[in-house]
């Protein structure tokens, strides 16, 4: 019994051994199981690109310098890009020497003023399609047919792209009197000139969304539709008599019948259209309502832009004022609890007292015509400088843009009249 437990010892002492596994038969490995073939493809993929880069010399990064040839050069050099490509562009140099983008003060110069021409021919063109639909829905409505809404929602969509991209030459076109304006008729004028302005007025508050921008100019072109049924006595050359008067202030209710038969007008519109003649105190028409009433927020807009229009513009009976005199009278409207002020601050921010297109006189005596207006300062326009001191017209390459808001010692003289534009042949 002792030899068996020794011997079952001295087996279990070899078995702890690690050399004694050496002397086992070592069991066989199993066969290696294959990737898929979708791996192995990747792996050979990383495996290549990996020797690739470990064999190819690094290069430095330098920039593409493509190949100048002469007649490259000289096509650089008269190079006649669109006029955002010379606002955006930044100048560099390649091996070819520096490329002037802003080549020279003239070839800038160039470009603005293609650019410009460019914006003004396109607010042409919308302005005198809005005459041109004015007319028409004036015909439709004095012969009872039927009025088409699309294409004067599609020429308001126009305006306020024009508007929003920072376009404000169809502001200009609003002022235009004497021998430019539309005499044959000032209804269609008057139509046109609300639409834009009051749209103008709602962009600048940003408070309205682009289908409550389309129904403020809706309301704008149609504020006074009506009149067609009282034409005559609105174009009247003479002084109206009270009769005459209290004519005309039926011309809402007219408006309202002409309307209810157009498509796709809502009641919103409609509403504000009837209601752009009525005043916070009461003393409106046709139906007399105050603050306190249901006057809405479309027919408040156009109420203050109406009476502006109106005051700048000639009508049969009467001559336009100047801008400044109009703005001085609404303001005091304003104050009388007749006109909402927020609204004419509003008026005054997006037109200014010198609004776009304004030719007016400095205090050195030189001419320019407005094109921008300042923000909070209504008195400090920016302008381009057209004529010197002596009332000469100055070349196309001398012409300057002047911001009164940094030039507090420059004043304005006055707005030119039609007798000083005819004298520097403008008109």
């Amino acid at each position: 019994m002792m030899i068996k437990i020794a011997d079952i010892m001295k087996k279990a002492k070899k078995s702890q051994d690690p050399a004694a596994d050496s002397d086992r038969t070592k069991p066989t490995s199993r066969p290696a199981v294959k990737p898929p073939v979708s791996e192995r493809r990747t792996a050979l993929k990383e495996e290549l690109s990996s020797r690739k880069r470990q064999t190819s010399p690094e290069r430095p990064k330098t920039p593409s310098t493509p190949q100048v040839t002469p007649e490259k050069q000289q096509d650089a050099a008269t190079d006649e890009r669109p006029a955002a490509s010379f606002i955006f562009a930044k100048s560099y140099k390649d091996e070819a020497g520096p490329r002037q983008l802003t080549n020279a003060p003239e070839t800038v110069s160039r470009a603005l003023r293609e650019s410009e021409t460019n914006q003004e021919e396109i607010a042409s063109q919308i302005y005198q399609r809005g005459l041109e639909l004015a007319k028409e829905v004036v015909k439709n409505a004095q012969n009872d047919q039927f009025i088409k809404v699309k294409p004067v929602i599609g020429w308001l969509n126009e305006i306020i792209r024009e508007f929003n991209f920072g376009h404000e030459h169809l502001i200009s076109l609003t002022f235009r009197t004497g021998e430019e304006a539309e005499t044959s008729n000032y209804i269609y004028q008057s139509m046109v000139n609300v639409a834009i302005l009051s749209i103008r007025v709602e962009v600048g508050r940003k408070k309205l969304n682009k289908s409550k921008l389309v129904e403020m100019g809706l309301v704008g072109f149609f504020h006074d539709i009506g009149i067609v049924k009282v034409l005559d006595i609105a174009l009247k050359k003479e002084l109206l008599t009270a009769k005459d008067r209290n004519e005309i202030k039926e011309h809402p209710r007219h408006s309202v019948e002409i309307l209810r038969k157009v498509d796709n007008l809502t009641n919103t519109v409609i509403k504000g259209v009837y209601q752009s003649h009525e005043r916070l105190d009461g003393s409106g028409y046709p139906a007399g309502l105050n603050d306190h009433g249901d006057i809405s927020d479309l027919a408040r807009s156009v109420a203050v832009v109406d009476v502006f229009e109106a005051l700048t513009h000639d009508r049969p009976s009467r001559k336009a004022i100047p801008p400044q005199e109009a703005l001085k009278y609404i303001l005091e409207l304003g104050a009388n609890k007749k006109l909402d002020q927020t609204v004419l601050r509003a008026l005054i921010d997006q037109v200014g007292l010198y609004p776009i297109g304004s030719w007016i006189k400095l205090s050195n005596n030189e001419t320019g015509k407005v094109i921008a207006i300042n923000a909070g300062q209504p008195l400090r326009p920016k302008l381009k400088i057209l004529f010197d001191e002596q009332g000469e017209k100055l070349d196309s390459d001398e012409l300057e843009v002047l911001d009164l808001g940094k030039n507090p010692l420059l004043g304005i003289l006055k707005t030119l009249s039609d007798e000083d534009k005819i004298k520097l042949k403008i008109i």
